[in-house]
């Protein structure tokens, strides 16, 4: 079969054309996958630190309130079985800070929180209630249990010292 001269010219330049419209389109729809899936784990890192910002006291790096909330809920109910609540509580903590000044309490804070950390048990979070205040959440209801891990905390506070710069 003859085809006729434009045909033959139209023909083979449409076909290129769609190859290089499919070609273009595959390209950007690679660069578009590779676009969507940084934007996903930007987004992902953004909620990250939304969420540090949200559930982390800035100070001591303690959990807070609203991440309590968020990780038992309604910790009254009685499906909460199970889990023990212990308050930590620095007394005396405002003569610090009335004595050696705010950085030395902030610091006080930090020492408290980082000691407290180093001997809970795993699945046990500490949370800064307010002030020199800290929940510590146990997922024991055993009172010998309870009792070790509370003294344990208060031996390494009674025998750690914090020494700032100045030597006190």
């Amino acid at each position: 079969v003859e085809y006729p001269a434009p045909f033959k010219i139209i023909f083979p330049s449409a076909l290129l054309s769609l190859m290089v419209i499919v070609f273009l389109t595959d390209i950007v729809r690679s660069r578009t996958q590779v676009k969507l899936r940084e934007s996903i784990a930007e987004l992902h890192d953004s909620n990250k630190k939304l969420e540090a910002f949200a559930f982390v006291d800035p100070l001591t790096g303690a959990y807070n309130r609203r991440a309590l909330v968020s990780h038992f809920g309604d910790i009254n109910k009685e499906d909460s079985y199970g889990l023990s609540i212990a308050m930590l509580d620095l007394d005396f903590f405002k003569k610090v800070n009335d004595t050696y000044g705010h950085f030395i309490g902030d610091l006080v804070l930090k020492h408290l929180v980082l000691l407290t950390k180093s001997v809970i048990p795993p699945g046990a979070q500490l949370y800064r209630w307010g002030g020199e205040e800290f929940l510590l959440v146990l997922k024991t209801s055993d009172d010998g249990e309870k009792r070790r891990i509370l003294e344990e905390i208060r031996m390494a506070m009674e025998n750690t010292p914090l020494i700032t710069e100045a030597g006190e």
